[in-house]
């Protein structure tokens, strides 16, 4: 059944399929996906810029 909305493109948001306290918690669980992503890979970059910092000070001598 179309919306009069439809006939000039405008469409209604589809209701949700779960609850906002689960869109929370999806939300979350990205979220920390996320970060320990990322500093997993600032970990490694410090590692790597240490070692960097290391072979030049030892260049210099």
């Amino acid at each position: 059944m179309a919306k009069e909305n439809d006939a000039v493109g405008v469409r209604s948001s589809p209701q949700p399929t779960c609850s906002p306290t689960q869109g929370l918690q999806e939300k979350a669980v990205v979220a920390t996906a996320f970060l320990n992503r990322k500093l997993a890979e600032y970990e490694t970059l410090r590692q790597e810029i240490e070692q960097l910092r290391r072979e030049v000070e030892g260049n210099e001598r």
